[in-house]
């Protein structure tokens, strides 16, 4: 057993003892899992190591894959940065394109029977009704749709709730699809998606709590109210009153009645029903062209001031991540819950702030948004998910830069054969001179090597060839036709 004497300042020593690789995991569960040790952090679980009897090479290290990899603390410890991912603006065009709604509640059971309130506004105009209703129903809420808002305004082109069992029953399904009505979402527990009727919740409680007496069962007489004061008011992302944005003219106060006698008596110019259409139809288009120039404005300034402290994290398909989940059973509190689920699966990715994730192989795949996802760091790693392969299709080629390449090729060839006939003549001249200025040299026994028993080969006229010896001593017959 190896030792070492360890001493921790002037003041503290002691023996260590040097831990084989076989129980390093048990001493870091000791310190750290135990129910003494607590599931401390990374900082407070180092000094913990530094006190225990034990210690190995790279012990700190150790200690921070160890926390990191921790699966109830991942399952606890929200991420550092909350905002993950930008702002994503949506922005619609005309009256009554898109619409939300939402279920504010429970309030007091009011003295008319009432609970919940359903709020519907419109996304250009930001024009609000509120209904007060005595359950959340499917059947209640589908009701106040069809008789509150769209036997009123008509049809909107989509309509976008969050993931209530209201709003996601088949009745409710049913009536949209019959009215070709767009029913969009929220992803599950991200309830900015459908910011602006949040918002809007927060207002009417704010001014609803105004109003009520102590015992708080007459909330539901403000209702009608709130709603008027809502609509009459200039929105901030418009500049604009809804009421305006809607019939083109300000909705009319208590205070414009006092004055209407007054105004009838010094008379007003009387205008046709077609030259009030038209001069009706001239004011909202101006109305219009004004509140959409404010909200791109307001837009830009809401993701600008959104995206300051986003720290952005990016997750691809086949990573392992974490799924936030707050729902507590009866009897459960929330501050004792963890809510951190996992691992999950990212089988696709939908767009820059949307994924489809999956637990199991059976499991229907959910659609989360980033900011409820962290990555996942344990040792649980699922084997069956085996991402697709992304085949990239290949690019047509460049014909015509292939075309240009072949002629200049070919012009090329031409000139290098012009180049070689336009000097034939010459070339001929030349061999020919060295042919007949060339003197063979004089034949004679010396010129063969002393060891050579071999005659040397005789031509038709009778006198032996000429032969050369080059550098290496290879011998080189001279032609028959330099005889």
């Amino acid at each position: 057993m190896l030792c070492e004497y360890w001493e921790d300042g002037p003041t503290y020593s002691r023996w260590r003892v040097c831990a084989p690789c076989e129980i390093q995991k048990y001493v870091l569960w000791q310190i750290h899992d135990s129910p003494t040790s607590g599931h401390q952090g990374i900082n407070r679980t180092w000094q913990r190591a530094k006190m225990c009897p034990f210690y190995w090479k790279g012990m700190r290290q150790s200690v921070i894959d160890y926390v990191k990899s921790c699966d109830i603390c991942e399952e606890k410890k929200d991420p550092k940065y909350t905002k993950r991912h930008e702002l994503k603006s949506y922005i619609t065009g005309g009256r009554f394109e898109r619409i939300g709604t939402d279920i504010a509640g429970p309030f007091p059971i009011s003295n008319n029977g009432n609970m919940y309130i359903v709020v519907i506004e419109d996304y250009f105009t930001k024009f609000i009704e509120i209904f007060p209703i005595p359950n959340m129903e499917a059947k209640t809420v589908a009701e106040v749709m069809l008789k509150g808002w769209i036997k009123r305004y008509g049809c909107p082109l989509e309509l976008h709730s969050d993931q209530g069992r209201q709003y996601e029953s088949q009745l409710f399904q049913s009536i949209c699809k019959f009215l070709e009505i767009d029913k969009t979402r929220t992803t599950p527990g991200h309830p900015r998606s459908d910011g602006l009727v949040e918002r809007s919740n927060r207002t009417i409680k704010d001014m609803i709590s105004k109003y009520v007496r102590t015992d708080q069962r007459d909330w539901d007489r403000w209702i009608d109210f709130v709603a008027m004061a809502y609509n009459s008011t200039p929105h901030q992302s418009t500049e604009i009153s809804p009421f305006r944005m809607i019939f083109g003219e300000e909705m009319r106060m208590p205070l414009d009645v006092i004055l209407a006698e007054e105004l009838c008596e010094n008379g007003s110019e009387l205008v046709s029903e077609h030259d009030h259409v038209m001069k009706l139809q001239d004011k909202l288009k101006t109305i219009h062209e004004i509140a959409r120039v404010s909200l791109g404005t307001a837009a830009k300034r809401q993701k600008r001031q959104y995206d300051k402290n986003v720290k952005r994290l990016d997750y691809s398909e086949g990573d392992l991540v974490r799924r936030y989940q707050p729902r507590t059973a009866k009897g459960v509190k929330k501050k004792l819950s963890r809510f951190w689920t996992g691992p999950w699966v990212i089988v696709e990715k939908l767009s820059n702030v949307l994924y489809k994730i999956k637990h199991s192989p059976n499991s229907t795949p959910v659609i989360i948004h980033a900011d409820n996802l962290k990555l996942y760091k344990g040792e649980k790693v699922p084997k069956w998910f085996k991402p697709q392969k992304t085949i990239v299709q290949a690019e047509m080629p460049n014909l015509q830069a292939f075309e240009e390449m072949r002629q200049n090729n070919m012009e090329r060839e031409k000139d290098t054969e012009n180049e070689i006939n336009s000097e034939p003549t010459q070339h001929l001249n030349d061999t020919d001179t060295s042919e007949k200025s060339f003197t063979p040299p004089v034949i004679t026994a010396n010129n063969f090597p002393e060891s050579s028993n071999e005659a040397p080969p005789v031509t038709p006229s009778g006198t032996p060839p000429a032969i050369y010896r080059t550098r290496l001593g290879r011998v080189i017959h001279k032609p028959p036709r330099f005889s």
